[in-house]
């Protein structure tokens, strides 16, 4: 009966033991438990932060894409104003050139009129001269409509791998907008899988009055978990701070797109200044460039009448040139017949004297008379070749 009792008393011993460790193993797993449940407080908390966190950083993607949008139409306002200075810029140019060129045709055309009045051979030389200057500025012109054209296209292309980079940048923070999804998702897993770990936990730590070494090796097993969720806590806590840091510099970024804003609207009012003045200079070289034109088109109208003047006048030369050419060999024919006739008239006129002279030389005897009577009659001879001379311009 001894031994009973004390076997008994021993069990008893025991049983009470077993119960103080289980009490004992109760109050561990309670304060486990308020562990727990200010660990989900503090996960609950995070979540709200990250939930805060992650509606920050929607609406400063929403006013990134919105400062985009607006960056990508100002710079677009940009390129086109500036295309379009460009453009009046290679305009004024063009016209000056034109304008230069008209004034010097012009100057041409009065120092040609004023050769064409007197030849028209010059005329005729200088309206060639204008026509193939003209035909080369109008090859200039088209080939400067070329260049245009072809600077254009450039700017379209240009604009073209603008909105190529633009897309490519928005793509890009898309994918990082991705990728921090993918992370939260990645915690929410985590936090589900231990609220399900932790809740086996407690399914375990129930049955321990069932088997108390069982109970203790669980215990150590949620300990050990419970360590890797504070990781895990830290864990998020790191994605939490990078999350924070990628707020900043997007409100960085935002403030330098901001700033870049206000540049390119500076520009864009200067390049509308200068607009207006490139249009005001524009008109002014228009009208010149009119005025020059119609003093041109003046002096080539009168370089016309002057070169169809000179034409007649040619005409008429030649004609008369052609009845005075006529009319002369008319009198070089008179005048051959004319010697012809004065030397047969002179060698009548020899033969004559020599046979009235004859006689008188038989009678008088005195040849020297005969002789300067002779020389007499040559020089009535040469007198009258002369005067015939004269009367015929030979």
């Amino acid at each position: 009966m001894d031994a009973i009792k004390k076997k008994m008393l021993v069990m008893k011993l025991e049983k009470e033991n077993a119960v103080d460790a289980a009490d004992q193993l109760e109050t561990k797993l309670k304060e486990k438990e308020a562990e727990m449940a200010k660990k989900e407080e503090e996960m609950g908390e995070m979540q709200k932060k990250f939930q805060q966190l992650q509606q920050d950083l929607d609406t400063a993607q929403e006013s990134l894409t919105t400062t985009n949008t607006n960056l990508e139409g100002t710079e677009k306002r940009a390129s086109d104003a500036e295309a379009e200075v460009q453009a009046l810029t290679r305009r004024i140019r063009l016209i000056e050139e034109d304008l230069e060129q008209t004034e010097g045709r012009l100057q041409e055309a009065t120092q040609k009129l004023e050769e064409a009045s007197k030849a028209a051979d010059e005329s005729e030389r200088s309206r060639k001269v204008l026509e193939s200057r003209q035909n080369e500025d109008e090859a200039r012109l088209s080939s400067l409509d070329q260049m245009v054209k072809e600077a254009t296209d450039a700017a379209k292309e240009a604009e073209k791998r603008y909105e190529e980079v633009l897309e490519t940048r928005s793509i890009a923070d898309e994918e990082r907008v991705n990728t921090l999804e993918e992370q939260l998702k990645e915690a929410k897993f985590i936090a589900e899988d231990a609220d399900r770990k932790y809740d086996e936990a407690a399914r375990k730590l129930a049955i321990t009055e069932v088997d108390l070494e069982r109970a203790e090796s669980r215990l150590e097993a949620a300990e050990s978990k419970i360590l890797e969720l504070e990781e895990e806590l830290r864990v998020v806590g790191s994605n939490m701070k990078s999350l924070e840091i990628s707020e900043q510099e997007a409100a960085q970024r935002e403030e330098s797109y901001e700033e870049t804003i206000r540049d390119l609207s500076e520009r864009l009012k200067a390049s509308a200044s200068r607009e207006e003045s490139y249009e005001t200079q524009i008109k002014s070289l228009t009208r010149r460039l009119a005025e020059a034109e119609q003093r041109a088109q003046e002096a080539e109208r009168q370089v016309s009448k002057l070169q169809s003047e000179a034409e007649d006048r040619a005409e008429k030369a030649e004609r008369e040139s052609v009845k005075h050419q006529k009319e002369l060999d008319k009198a070089e024919e008179r005048l051959l017949e004319e010697k012809q006739r004065n030397a047969s008239l002179k060698q009548e006129m020899d033969s004559m004297l020599g046979e009235t002279l004859k006689p008188w030389t038989q009678l008088l005897g005195h040849p020297n008379e005969l002789l300067s009577e002779k020389d007499r009659y040559k020089g009535i001879s040469e007198e009258l070749d002369q005067t015939f001379a004269e009367l015929t311009g030979y």
